[in-house]
């Protein structure tokens, strides 16, 4: 089982010439978490899924795509790494381990793991389930 480590930093996220500061924002080595709310982001950012965006914190300048996390209660914006040089990838996991810190949110569900032999297939990232219980995002 994998075991990621999250840190909250103060985010800086430029589209453009856009950009906004996200403060408490909660980063893992692979994706930066609610970045902005979706609607929020479409009104006053013209947010799309698959921009590519630059986020800015410490002396880091990462680039990534904007991907859509939707659960029962809200859909917002993360911000999903890519691309990054080896030097930026370390560093980014020393900084979550150097400042890791438990996420504000818990799994309720096990966490499904998915292999894709085709490199080019994209495979989502979450999943919305429903049972006896009521619905829970995986």
């Amino acid at each position: 089982m994998r075991s990621f480590s999250f840190a909250k930093v103060e985010l800086t996220v430029k589209l453009d010439s856009d950009e906004t500061k996200v403060s408490d924002c909660f980063i893992s080595p692979n994706e930066a978490f609610n970045i902005i709310e979706e609607q929020e982001g479409i009104d006053n950012f013209g947010l799309k899924v698959g921009d590519l965006v630059e986020c800015h914190f410490e002396n880091l300048t990462l680039m990534g795509k904007i991907v859509l996390q939707q659960n029962p209660l809200d859909s917002f914006f993360n911000v999903s790494f890519e691309s990054l040089s080896k030097e930026d990838r370390t560093e980014l996991v020393k900084f979550t381990i150097d400042n890791a810190c438990e996420p504000p949110w818990k799994r309720t569900m096990p966490r499904l793991t998915c292999f894709v032999k085709d490199k080019n297939t994209q495979v989502p990232k979450s999943a919305m389930v429903e049972s006896d219980e009521g619905i829970d995002s995986l």
